[in-house]
C-alpha cells in the first residue's frame, strides 16, 4: 500500500461514508475528512505521555503503545500475546481484534506491530520521506514500542505497511 493509495481511500471513504459498516455504528457521525494521522495524533491514540521531568524531552524508549506507565515486562511471552511482529511466526497480517491486550490506554488496537502505519507528515521536514509507525509482522518487536519510526517513500508499497484513518466530524 503507498502513501498516495492510503490517501485516495480516504477521499474514497468519506464520499461513501454512509454505505459502510462504520456509519451504521455511528448514525450521528457525519464526517468532514478523512484522513491519514498526523505522527501527532498517532502518538496520542498510542497514550503518549512525556518522561517525567529531568529525564528529558520526548517519550520512553522502551514504552509500547499499550503500556502507558512503561511497566509491562519486556518478557518475549507476555509481549507476544500484545502484538503480532517477526517473532509471532504468523508471517502475515492479522485481524485488529486478534491481540486485544495490545489496547492502548485511549482504547485503540493495533498500534505496535501488524503494519507499519503511514502518517500524513514528512519525516524530517520536507525530505521527501513520510513517517512511517507501529512496526510490523515482519519486525523485531523493539519497532512496536512507541517510538519506533521509519521513512517511506510515498510511491512506494510493501506487503507489511498500510495505515489507519482519523475521522474528523462536520
Amino acid at each position: 500500500m503507498s502513501w498516495y493509495e492510503a490517501n485516495a481511500y480516504c477521499r474514497w471513504l468519506v464520499r461513501h461514508w454512509a454505505g459502510q459498516p462504520e456509519s451504521g455504528a455511528n448514525p450521528s457521525l457525519k464526517p468532514a475528512a478523512i484522513r491519514l494521522p498526523t505522527e501527532a495524533e498517532w502518538a496520542a491514540a498510542a497514550g503518549n505521555s512525556p518522561l517525567p521531568p529531568g529525564e528529558g524531552p520526548g517519550v520512553r524508549e522502551d514504552r509500547f503503545p499499550w503500556d502507558e506507565a512503561g511497566t509491562i515486562s519486556r518478557d518475549e511471552t507476555a509481549l507476544l500475546r500484545r502484538a503480532n511482529t517477526t517473532k509471532s511466526g504468523i508471517n502475515r497480517t492479522t485481524p485488529v481484534w486478534a491481540y486485544p491486550l495490545g489496547k492502548s490506554p485511549a482504547g485503540v488496537l493495533d498500534l505496535g506491530g501488524n503494519v507499519w502505519e503511514w502518517q500524513a507528515n514528512f519525516r524530517q521536514g520536507d525530505s521527501g520521506s513520510l513517517a512511517l509507525r507501529g512496526g510490523s509482522w515482519g519486525s523485531d518487536m523493539d519497532y512496536a514500542r512507541l517510538s519506533a519510526r521509519r521513512n517511506g517513500y510515498p510511491r512506494n508499497s510493501n506487503l507489511n505497511v498500510g495505515f489507519r484513518v482519523v475521522v474528523l466530524p462536520g
